[in-house]
């Protein structure tokens, strides 16, 4: 008659980035472990407990090891999950914004692997919602506001790209009164910067340009383009800044 022995199996699961791995089990004191394996994947030692591995496809694949001793046997199910490493995200462009009343639409790549999630790095910002790379953000802070799309995959490290968006908060007045008492003598744009280039068109209500300046630098006295005072009455106004006109209105010349 022929005893043996009891036997134990025992090994754990893996997470790994990428498609190979160190399997991790516990060297039997007796009998032989085995390790049973799906088709996609391989090993360099099926009886090792810590065979190299190798995966054709990513994903979580269950492994078992078993030990046999003559008639004693024993198995252990566990997990071998492969993740790939996503590719480096773009965030999109940069933008400039002069009105913080409308969202603004985000234009991320889309992860082809991963999760994306949106977060604030410096400023202030409100995602309608944080894992899409299109969604709409809202509730900038004046100034740079960075948002950063990151790309994460199980364990292996998470991509990144940035993305500035910088919003400069311009106030336009309603009227002024050029008549140089020095108050309220020129049309005066909070928030502008001559170097910027902001281009100011004004129009008379029929429709015709009366004065135009490029590199508006908040110096309109209310003279026409010739050097000539306008007659008192409401005008309209367009800022473009890189051919896009970013506020228009009206204005109320009044002496």
């Amino acid at each position: 008659i022929w005893a043996f022995n009891p036997v134990l199996a025992s090994s754990s699961s893996i997470e790994v980035c990428g498609l190979s791995t160190t399997l991790q089990a516990t060297q039997p004191t007796e009998g032989i472990g085995t390790w049973i394996l799906p088709q996609n994947i391989t090993a360099n030692d099926i009886h090792s407990p810590n065979a190299q591995v190798f995966s054709t496809s990513y994903g979580s694949f269950p492994v078992i090891w078993e030990v046999k001793n003559g008639p004693c046997c024993d198995t252990n199910q566990t997990n071998i999950t492969f993740y790939e490493q996503p590719a480096q995200p773009n965030a999109g462009n940069d933008l400039e914004i002069f009105d913080n009343t409308l969202p603004v639409v985000l234009n991320a790549s889309t992860p082809t692997v991963g999760i994306g999630t949106w977060s604030v790095i410096q400023g202030n910002a409100v995602f309608t919602d944080v894992h899409s790379p299109t969604c709409e953000v809202s509730q900038l802070s004046e100034g740079e506001n960075i948002l950063r799309w990151t790309i994460s995959s199980g364990i292996c490290p998470p991509v990144f790209d940035d993305i500035v968006i910088k919003l400069f908060s311009l106030f336009v007045p309603e009227g002024f009164s050029p008549n140089g008492d020095g108050k309220n003598d020129f049309f005066i744009i909070k928030g502008i910067d001559p170097n910027n280039s902001y281009h100011l068109l004004i129009f008379d209500r029929w429709g015709n340009v009366v004065y135009e300046k490029k590199a508006y630098d908040n110096s309109w006295n209310g003279k026409d383009n010739n050097g000539n005072n306008l007659p008192d009455d409401t005008y309209f106004y367009l800022l473009e800044k890189n051919n896009k006109t970013i506020k228009k209105g009206y204005v109320i010349l009044k002496r």
